[in-house]
């Protein structure tokens, strides 16, 4: 307790969280996309992902992304000072103050770092519980940090589809695609539990995750947990449409 100049005390003001751009839900990353996007010299996109430490040559590839905006925030917002606050800062450089009165309702639905983080261990706990392969959560996942290697996709499909996923492997990876791409038989390290591999790299590691839906994908209990992982997971899951 702090005491004011009349000598009562006082209740001391809890420090508060700073808010992370990685926790912002769907719905903002695409309102940044759909504002920012259109070209608009020194108020666009290129102009933030300038102030955002891309390189010349990174911007002139972004150039031919579907979406350059989504790959600039996806890409700034794994790093660890990467916050809400940040963004802001960034938008008020460019002079884009439309964009920052409209995120406003977005940011104060993000939660903060240890709320974020509350939830996520809950919803990985559930997700293994209802795997019929493991009963508990294993404590190294309580632990998970994010990989310096990052992944466009990650490919989810039926053992028995392995084949034309091998296929859309190939062509999301060549060009002109030219995309990271996550597939298990790959990309999974031997001897460690394959769940734990699914549960950290859909969540830390993946910027998207490719469904391959046929007959086979319903039947299958190990997509229906990677798909859960991924819905259960993403910052914005009550946008996003099952």
């Amino acid at each position: 307790m702090a005491s004011n100049d009349n000598g009562e005390e006082e209740p001391v003001k809890e420090q508060s969280e700073g808010k992370m751009a990685i926790h912002m839900n769907i719905a903002a990353h695409q309102l940044l996309s759909k504002l920012l996007r259109p070209k608009s010299p020194e108020h666009d996109w290129e102009s933030l992902a300038d102030l955002m430490r891309f390189s010349y040559e990174e911007i002139l590839n972004l150039r031919c992304d579907l979406d350059p905006v989504e790959s600039i925030i996806r890409q700034w917002e794994r790093q660890s000072d990467a916050t809400v606050d940040k963004l802001l800062s960034f938008l008020k450089e460019i002079e884009r103050f439309d964009v920052i009165e409209d995120l406003q309702p977005f940011i104060s639905e993000t939660p903060t770092p240890s709320l974020y983080e509350e939830r996520r261990k809950k919803k990985v706990s559930e997700n293994y519980s209802q795997s019929p392969a493991v009963g508990k959560l294993p404590i190294e996942l309580e632990q998970l940090t994010v990989s310096d290697e990052i992944f466009d996709g990650f490919i989810c499909y039926a053992k028995e589809d392995r084949s034309f996923a091998l296929e859309i492997l190939t062509r999301l990876e060549a060009p002109p695609y030219c995309r990271k791409i996550c597939i298990d038989f790959r990309d999974y390290v031997p001897g460690n539990c394959r769940l734990d591999q699914t549960a950290k790299i859909i969540e830390h590691r993946c910027k998207h995750l490719v469904a391959i839906l046929s007959p086979n994908f319903t039947n299958s209990s190990n997509a229906g947990f990677q798909v859960r992982i991924a819905l259960n997971l993403s910052p914005g899951e009550s946008n996003l449409q099952r």
